[in-house]
């Protein structure tokens, strides 16, 4: 038997399966606007800040890589 988890990640997953590419694109945008709106409210921030906050997060921790020089020039 299964969990209450299992059994929504299942129904997600064929609901997700049944969308076409582009409801599946405005479906993940919707989310992901529904996601920064509650980053703003938790935090206080507006989109822009909250945005930047994000940005932050993603460096944080990462190295330079040494690969990487003289490309883009």
């Amino acid at each position: 038997m299964g969990s209450v988890a299992d059994d929504m990640r299942r129904q997600t997953q064929q609901h997700v399966r049944r969308m076409s590419v582009p409801e599946r694109f405005a479906w993940a945008f919707r989310l992901g606007e529904e996601d920064l709106q509650i980053l703003q409210a938790s935090l206080g921030l507006d989109r822009g800040a909250a945005i930047r906050h994000i940005r932050r997060q993603r460096r944080q921790g990462r190295q330079h890589s040494g690969c990487m020089e003289g490309r883009g020039e």
